[in-house]
């Protein structure tokens, strides 16, 4: 059986149970009504999250993260577990009993929340927390941000293709963090070399949020440092971005 070191160990640990239904089972998780919080599980509706907690009423069972669910709740061994979490894959080798109640309505694809007529107060939001006025509208030329109608900060995470496949949210005056139903974690929000050829262009510098990502190029353009590589977020602790990129 393969070892598993400390930092492994750790960073499974550390995985949210919704952000990992959300990123590998969107179909598996719905919003309790009533609720501003609480999501529940499909597979076993009595099983609710909320805060980073889950609890499954049914069983008694509970735990604050998606290595304590996949153990106590599917069963699967913790090395297993671990390694799914931290290769950023959904375990393949559990197949859900059906449930004999109706089935749940088709999940909606993903899609970009619907823009603003324009992006100004995400870059009001963005330039009061440091964030160059460069790395903003490089973002925004880039397709990689905009304001939604909502009045909140998207940022973009595109495939090879410039297709986007991922977003994630970013409240302007309140705390919201959240990933756009449907995203795929493999492609995160990325910030490219402003070059094609240059000095530091083949380095990859990893970042929890974009908002890091946009920080650390602000510090080196104040810097003039001459650092140009690429900027990832991993929208988390999961290593799915890095293996997609």
């Amino acid at each position: 059986m393969p070892k598993l070191n400390e930092e492994q160990i750790s960073q499974a640990r550390s995985v949210d149970l919704l952000d990992y239904l959300q990123a590998f089972e969107p179909g598996n998780v719905r919003k309790s009504k009533g609720s501003a919080n609480e999501y529940y599980l499909v597979e076993h509706d009595s099983l609710k999250m909320s805060n980073g907690k889950w609890f499954r009423h049914s069983t008694q069972q509970g735990g604050y993260s998606a290595l304590d669910f996949l153990m106590k709740v599917r069963g699967i061994h913790f090395v297993d577990a671990v390694q799914s979490l931290t290769g950023g894959y959904a375990f393949m080798d559990y197949t859900p009993v059906p449930k004999s109640s109706p089935q749940p309505a088709k999940p909606k694809s993903f899609a970009l929340p619907k823009p603003n007529r324009n992006n100004d107060k995400v870059v009001a939001y963005l330039r009061e927390r440091g964030i160059s006025k460069d790395a903003v509208y490089r973002c925004i030329e880039a397709g990689l941000l905009y304001e939604s109608n909502k009045h909140k900060c998207v940022f973009v995470g595109k495939d090879e293709n410039g297709t986007a496949r991922f977003a994630c949210e970013r409240g302007i005056t309140e705390d919201l963090k959240k990933d756009i139903y449907g995203s795929n974690k493999r492609y995160g929000f990325c910030l490219p070399p402003k070059v094609s050829s240059g000095h530091g262009n083949s380095t990859l510098a990893l970042f929890e949020s974009p908002v890091d990502s946009l920080a650390h190029a602000s510090i080196h353009e104040v810097g003039q440092t001459g650092w140009d590589g690429h900027r990832l977020s991993l929208g988390g602790v999961s290593s799915a971005a890095l293996n997609g990129f």
